[in-house]
Formats: structure tokens, C-alpha cells, sequence
């Protein structure tokens, strides 16, 4: 039956002209209803069992013309015979399901064979890393091999050795890589003597080097209770002694000097104009500069060496 089923295909559209034509475009109709195409005798005597027709029904062939070819709506099609299907056919058709039903179950079998499996030598791989780094970090902080061996001090001239060290307080297991080293530089710092500290740890050898800077004397106060204290030119007192050191200027203080700190600068009044008076008498050969008094009001008093005075009031 398939085999001279009635298939019309729709009409093609006519070809296009090289040149423009004014003319509409082809448009199909809307709506076929000249219906399926009429049975032949022969198709009819086919259909009702024999290949071929009766000798006496048969007729001389002629030629027809070429079916025209018009385009069909699918509501004019016959409707489809019922399929007869075996009992395989049946249960394949039963297994399906709707779209819905079959979409989700595509999702959930690839969702479960594109799930994550675990790699487990790249897991024992990242886990020996990490135990790795733990026990390097283990071993820089509380190895014996990262003890302080040696400490080497340098820049000290005034100061002595055992001084630093007692500074230092450094034990004889002190790791090198947890050594506090904020601490140990305010620790040097705080001696009166040094101006500036610096701490370097050489891990290689295991070796700390405290380099210091010692503070440069520049003039010598002495109190009213006779006691002299070797400044810089900060005004910085570092060094006490019971008589003035030879080859610093003397500034006397005549009046209360107040509480004075080594390491501290000094506060008594008149101090921070001294240094434009001994600029001025370092640069004049002939006025032997022999002493400066200051008053307890600030006042200053040059005296040249020899016994002469020089009044030169608080400097306003």
C-alpha cells in the first residue's frame, strides 16, 4: 500500500528574473480543497489483489501528461492506517516515557557518571607537602642547630664589651630565628653612651652583629653641686665625672639645673642659646673662650680666659 501512496510535493516557487520585475511574489493559497487525487482502474485492480490486471481489462498505454503539481494542506491528507506492531515493538513502546520524565533521568545519569572521583595519589601528594612545610617550620623554631653560636659587637669605643652583652640578655639556647630583635635594640639604646644601634642575625652561621653608634662629647655642664656631665650636641647628657674634661667648652649653671637624666636632653633655661655663643668664640682667635655661666633666668656670661667678663643678658 505505501508503495503507490499518493505523495504530492509542494510547488516550487517560479524562478527569479535577472531583471527587476514589478510584478507581486508568489504566494501559495491558504487552503487546498480539491482533496486526494482520484484511483485508476489499474491502481484499483492492484489494490484488490493482483499485481497485474486481466488481459481483457488491459488497454493500450498512452502516454499522460505530467501531473500538476500542487501544493497540499495536511488537513486534506487520508488519515494513516493503524500500525500493527510485535510484541518487541509493544514493550520498547511501553519502556519510553514522556520528555519530562526522560530529561531528568538523562540529568541523574550524568550527573552520576560525571561525578568527582578521588585522586588519591595527588591527595597523598598534597598531604606530604604539608607535613613537609610543618616540619621545617617545626624545626627553624625549636631545632638546637638554629642556637645563637656568637655575637659580635662593633662600632664600640668608650663602651665596653661586657656592657652590650649585659644589655643583650641573651641565653645560651636563644634561637636565632625567634630572637626578639625590637627588644635587644632598645635594650643597647638605653645605655647613655649609644646613640644608635643596629641588629643583623646571619642565619648562615648562626652569628648576631650589633653595630653601635657612640655619642660625639661637644661641651661639659657643670651644676651647682659641682658635679660635671659630658654632653652632645643634642644637649644630651651621657658621661659624669668630678672635674671638667680638658678640651670641652665649660657651661656653669649658677642656678637650680633641675633633675638631670643621662640619655635625656637637659632642660635648664639658657642651654639652647649656647651654641650660637661657641660658634662665635671657636671663630675669634683672640677671645680665649674660658667659661659660660648661665644664670637661673637663662642669662649667659662669657669669660674670657684671663679674668674678663662679657654680660650678655637672656638673648632676646
Amino acid at each position: 500500500m505505501s508503495r503507490f501512496r499518493d505523495v504530492r510535493p509542494h510547488q516550487s516557487l517560479p524562478p527569479k528574473s535577472p531583471r527587476k520585475s514589478t510584478a507581486k511574489a508568489y504566494t501559495p493559497p491558504k487552503k487546498d480543497v480539491l482533496g486526494p487525487r482520484p484511483v485508476s482502474a489499474r491502481q484499483q485492480s492492484r489494490r484488490e489483489g493482483g499485481d497485474t490486471a486481466p488481459a481483457t481489462q488491459q488497454q493500450p498505454t498512452v502516454p499522460s501528461p505530467p501531473p500538476v503539481v500542487r501544493p497540499l494542506h495536511p488537513a486534506a491528507l487520508p488519515p494513516l492506517a493503524p500500525t500493527v506492531t510485535s510484541s518487541g515493538a509493544a514493550k520498547r513502546r511501553k519502556r519510553l516515557r514522556d520528555a519530562e520524565t526522560t530529561r531528568s533521568r538523562v540529568k541523574v545519569r550524568r550527573a552520576a557518571r560525571n561525578r568527582r572521583h578521588i585522586n588519591l595519589p595527588k591527595l597523598l601528594l598534597g598531604w606530604a607537602t604539608a607535613l613537609l612545610v610543618v616540619e621545617c617550620v617545626a624545626a627553624a623554631l625549636f631545632s638546637p642547630r638554629m642556637w645563637v653560636k656568637r655575637i659580635v659587637v662593633e662600632g664600640n669605643r668608650n663602651v665596653s664589651h661586657q656592657t652590650i652583652l649585659s644589655r643583650l640578655k641573651l641565653g645560651d639556647q636563644e634561637n636565632i630565628v625567634r630572637l626578639p630583635v625590637s627588644r635587644l635594640r632598645s635594650a643597647v639604646g638605653a645605655e647613655p653612651e649609644v646613640e644608635t644601634t643596629e641588629i643583623r642575625r646571619d642565619f648562615l652561621y648562626n652569628t648576631v652583629r650589633v653595630t653601635v653608634k657612640e655619642r660625639t662629647p661637644w661641651a661639659c655642664v657643670q651644676t651647682a653641686d659641682n658635679l660635671c656631665y659630658t654632653i652632645d650636641p643634642k644637649l644630651v647628657p651621657f658621661r659624669t665625672a668630678d672635674v671638667p674634661p680638658v678640651g670641652l667648652p665649660l657651661l656653669k649653671l649658677s642656678g637650680d639645673s633641675g633633675k638631670v637624666r643621662l640619655g635625656k636632653p637637659m632642660t635648664a633655661p639658657g642651654l639652647p642659646l649656647v651654641s650660637r655663643c661657641l660658634t662665635w668664640a671657636r671663630g675669634r682667635t683672640d677671645f680665649p673662650l674660658d667659661a659660660v655661666t648661665i644664670d637661673s633666668k637663662g642669662k649667659l656670661c662669657l669669660n674670657r680666659a684671663g679674668g674678663a667678663r662679657f654680660l650678655l643678658g637672656s638673648g632676646q
